[in-house]
């Protein structure tokens, strides 16, 4: 909430930002959030496992294209969020190619309408610690170099087509790097906690003396030598109002 000067007051800056070599640095969204609680909870097994898998596949330069956000991509990879698998989506709609079958079951319907609707306070608490220590950059990573997961008939079958590809862990689903993710360094994907309070200063144009301030982040004390410089910069003699 800006104050009578034009200043915001400090917002606590939360997320955490995955940093993986050669890659632009990501923040991690409120909307990244809350739907990887949602596929995390209907995916089962251990939440880490598979929020890892997706931060490393983001990390993938085809992918981060192809979804610039994580959450678009998370709602692309798993079943259970995927548009596509609604009961509107392409797959499970009049004349889908699955319509009709037991993929696009009434019950299945029903719960993928469930995990697209969950607010982050109704997934269960195992899977609100779990995500909100990922994105808070808390979370140890338990599948370096993994960007896959299936059930293991379908990672089988990914595995033969592809021979460079390598099995990291078998929890339920079988997760997966490939022969691009195996040449990673070890730990080549971490996430940065968030440190400081966001402060933003706004951004004026258009008549003398104007000025620009980028947000930054600052601690107590720059801030507050911040805020006196702009607070006298407003009330300097014979500036125009």
């Amino acid at each position: 909430m800006p104050d009578s000067f034009g200043l915001d007051y400090p917002r606590p800056v939360t997320f955490a930002t995955v940093i993986a070599l050669g890659l632009q640095p990501y923040r991690i969204s409120q909307e990244d959030k809350l739907w990887a609680a949602r596929a995390a909870q209907f995916e089962g097994h251990d939440p880490a496992d598979t929020l890892w898998t997706w931060t490393q596949r983001h990390t993938l330069p085809a992918f981060r294209r192809r979804y610039p956000q994580l959450h678009e991509l998370i709602k692309a990879h798993s079943q259970p969020v995927n548009p596509i698998w609604r009961r509107t989506g392409s797959k499970c709609r009049p004349g889908g190619s699955y319509h009709g079958t037991d993929h696009c079951s009434e019950g299945r319907l029903q719960r993928r309408d469930q995990a697209a609707s969950l607010s982050f306070s109704q997934t269960r608490p195992d899977v609100q610690a779990a995500v909100q220590a990922w994105a808070e950059g808390r979370l140890p990573n338990p599948v370096d170099k993994a960007v896959d997961f299936a059930a293991p008939g379908v990672a089988q079958s990914f595995m033969r087509r592809n021979p460079g590809s390598r099995l990291v862990k078998q929890a339920g689903n079988w997760f997966i790097a490939t022969s691009e993710s195996l040449r990673w360094p070890s730990g080549r994907v971490r996430m940065q906690p968030a440190s400081g309070v966001q402060r933003i200063l706004p951004a004026r144009s258009g008549k003398p003396g104007a000025w620009i301030v980028p947000a930054l982040v600052l601690g107590s004390a720059g801030t507050l030598m911040a805020t006196l410089f702009y607070v006298a910069w407003k009330r300097r003699p014979g500036r125009s109002r």
